[in-house]
């Protein structure tokens, strides 16, 4: 059989828990029952002043311990004598007959039942009662601590209360240990205590229960909404999100995986969009040309290097989609490759620059170059791709622009960036355009359409190459109107 993750969960925190109970309890038992004996015999041994005191009189009275030496009958009638105040019962005296010792017992038995009801607190303990196995338990030793009286042949298992006379000890009183306890009152207790551990092991063992269920139930509770969630990703549902209300490692979980969810979600917005503009942008030079085609197929237009030119322009527009498509297809997977050497952008972009200084002045366009300051700086790039990034924002400027109009190059630096800046006449864009001008076949509507050309890619294609070198490109606009693009490239 399968356990579920509830059961396996409450399972180790309840069997956990009821250990800890168990040995707490059972400890506590063991403890309380091999030290209370030795409870007991230290009382009995405090208690036991009076036969002290005695048998220090009767040292003093007879010079020492020579009229008490081997007679034990002596010796217990003298214990006898002393004895009212001891805490530990014993059975029965010396002679007590078989019926007396059953009425003894009866009264221990009434006397009980009282004590549990609250009727009396402690028992009338006539010295009658007393048992010679507890009158036996005192052994006399002299100073030397020599058996002088009982039967304390062994001295391990007794313990000495000196006999003193003016400071000077004269001998030593031993009790022997309690191998097992007699007391009715005493057996009660430990009767009572073990009664009242066990109530409380069982009032901890249900509050561990309650506590498992309680640990274990939401853990499997947020669990499951995360499996959920992950069900929902897995059938394209990623609008899901999961509802974060805790600050723990599962509330940190369930964080991460709503901002997975946003991610994808993001992204699939981003490849519908992606995949109607393509089909979109191919679809129009595709139209064109098949529109063409067939209208001279059909005799509506003639066969003429016009038209023919015409098409084969249509065909190249549509040849340049389908590279720039390649290319941050390429960027997007990691496989833009890259020839990277120490080269000066500056230098590069003067000689791109000059390139295209007929063309600004054919558009009546002024191409200004004011980059002399920092020829010098060097940065780590592929001069082939770093060139198709100028020509693409020359080409955007040449397009964008207005007529007459101009398009200043500039340079600055700081400790560890060279930037390249693009500034034109104008029209700018929309604030609102700016975070978007760099999306794929983004444009604005009003001076960025495509009736002025292009793919909508060329921008798309400069912030590829820019990240592919470590660098950044920002657009802003100027006070005066007009655009800046700004590259960011890290020296070395």
């Amino acid at each position: 059989m399968r356990l579920t993750l509830f059961q396996k969960l409450f399972g180790a925190f309840f069997v956990t828990s009821l250990l800890m109970v168990g040995l707490m309890v059972g400890f506590l038992q063991f403890s309380i029952a091999s030290n209370f004996s030795n409870y007991v015999d230290q009382v009995d041994l405090e208690k036991s002043q009076e036969i002290v005191e005695a048998l220090g009189q009767f040292y003093q009275q007879h010079q020492g311990w020579q009229k008490i030496q081997g007679d034990h009958r002596y010796w217990y009638g003298l214990i006898l004598q002393n004895i009212q105040q001891f805490s530990s019962i014993p059975d029965r005296p010396p002679g007590f007959r078989r019926e007396q010792q059953r009425q003894s017992r009866n009264d221990w038995k009434e006397w009980e039942h009282r004590f549990r009801m609250g009727q009396q607190d402690r028992p009338n303990r006539p010295w009658r009662h007393l048992h010679p196995r507890f009158i036996k338990r005192f052994s006399l030793y002299d100073v030397n601590k020599n058996l002088i009286a009982g039967r304390g042949n062994s001295i391990e298992n007794h313990l000495l209360k000196p006999i003193q006379i003016n400071d000077a000890t004269v001998g030593w009183l031993g009790l022997r240990k309690i191998e097992k306890l007699s007391n009715p009152l005493d057996i009660l207790f430990l009767k009572q205590y073990t009664r009242a551990l066990y109530f409380i092991g069982g009032g901890l063992f249900l509050f561990s229960l309650l506590v498992s269920y309680l640990i274990s139930r939401p853990l499997v509770s947020k669990i499951k909404h995360l499996a959920k969630g992950a069900r929902d990703i897995a059938s394209r549902q990623f609008s899901t999100r999961i509802d974060v209300q805790s600050s723990d490692e599962l509330g940190n979980l369930a964080a991460d995986f709503n901002q997975m969810a946003q991610t994808l979600e993001n992204y699939e917005n981003y490849r519908k969009q992606w995949i109607s503009d393509i089909s979109h942008e191919l679809g129009t030079p595709l139209s064109i040309i098949r529109g063409g085609l067939e209208a001279m197929l059909d005799g509506v237009r003639d066969t003429t290097p016009e038209h023919l030119n015409k098409l084969h322009a249509e065909a190249c527009h549509l040849g340049q989609i389908a590279n720039d498509l390649r290319l941050l297809s390429l960027g997007d997977t990691g496989g833009l490759s890259l020839d990277k050497t120490s080269l000066s952008p500056v230098n590069l972009l003067k000689d791109t620059a000059e390139n295209f200084q007929n063309k600004f002045a054919e558009q009546s366009l002024d191409l200004q170059l004011e980059l002399e300051y920092h020829a010098s700086i060097q940065v780590m790039g592929d001069a082939q791709r770093l060139k198709q990034l100028f020509s693409n924002l020359l080409e955007n400027g040449l397009r964008y622009v207005s007529s007459p109009g101009s398009m200043t190059l500039k340079t600055r630096s700081n400790d560890s960036d060279l930037i390249l800046c693009f500034e034109d006449s104008g029209p700018g864009v929309p604030e609102e355009a700016l975070p978007h001008l760099f999306e794929r076949f983004y444009r604005v509507e009003e001076s960025r359409n495509r009736t002025q050309g292009g793919s909508g890619l060329g921008l798309a294609i400069c912030k590829q190459i820019a990240d592919a070198h470590g660098g950044t490109i920002t657009a802003t606009n100027l006070p005066a109107g007009g655009l800046q693009i700004e590259i960011t490239f890290p020296k070395i």
